[in-house]
């Protein structure tokens, strides 16, 4: 009889997050789904594909929350996967503050949400997984090509915390790797989602698409078919990576 696993996704009610739960339900996962956005995240689990999916109102930054959560979808449903997805950029890309001027309230904003709330939810879950081991789990966090490389318009705290992200996760993955639990980065270049073309002009995204060596952006469902893939058994013997999603924009 084939069980079915569990995968949290932290902050999947849309855009990147909403494909990633999209894919792992149609690959047959019970999606847990965490974010600020509670209406939205209903409506989403209660459309994808298969049963037992739930959604939950959660602010990461907030420790109490991030603990009440984990503990919840632990009695309900014990997860071998972990996917967090939250994150924002908080300033104007048509207008970013250099960073002689960058304001320090939109930096602690920017922290407390991208780096401090990946760091409550895969602590949580490294300490539920070791105390209850599950085969094959998996914790996937999500960096930037923004975090990797200079010129990208998000500003100084966007980049800073996604570079703090890919320290995170490679720590984790070795500090977990003898527990047989994987810690890999998804690390995505411009990505076609609502808040992608609410922030950018039209101008803007010619002008990037046009710098990227394949010549225009991701879909979020291409990102979502990395997720899969570092979730899945095949991925088994990667951990401590960063999969780069960027259609050649950043090389290394």
């Amino acid at each position: 009889m084939t069980v079915t696993r569990t995968a949290i996704i932290i902050g999947g009610a849309n855009g990147i997050g909403k494909s990633v739960c999209e894919r792992l339900a149609a690959d047959g996962y019970k999606i847990m789904l965490a974010d600020l956005d509670h209406g939205s995240a209903r409506d989403l689990v209660h459309a994808l594909p298969g049963d037992g999916h739930q959604a939950f109102a959660t602010d990461v930054t907030e420790e109490a929350q991030v603990e009440s959560l984990m503990d919840r979808i632990e009695e309900l449903s014990p997860a071998a996967i972990l996917v967090v997805v939250a994150g924002a950029i908080f300033v104007d890309p048509a207008n970013v503050p250099n960073i002689a001027q960058f304001p320090t309230a939109i930096w602690d904003k920017t922290f407390a949400l991208n780096i401090t709330g990946t760091f409550f939810c895969v602590r949580k879950f490294a300490a539920q997984r070791l105390a209850n081991p599950l085969p094959h789990t998996r914790i996937v966090t999500f960096a930037s090509g923004s975090g990797q490389q200079a010129g990208d318009p998000t500003g100084v705290a966007y980049a800073a915390t996604k570079a703090a992200v890919l320290g995170l996760t490679r720590v984790a993955a070795y500090e977990l790797a003898a527990h047989d639990i994987t810690v890999n980065a998804v690390s995505p270049g411009a990505v076609g989602t609502p808040v992608f073309f609410k922030m950018t002009s039209e101008e803007a995204r010619a002008a990037l698409a046009k710098g990227t060596p394949m010549g225009r952006f991701a879909d979020p469902r291409e990102i979502a078919a990395g997720v899969s893939f570092l979730v899945s058994q095949d991925a088994s013997y990667v951990t401590g990576t960063t999969l780069d999603i960027n259609g050649g924009l950043h090389m290394h």
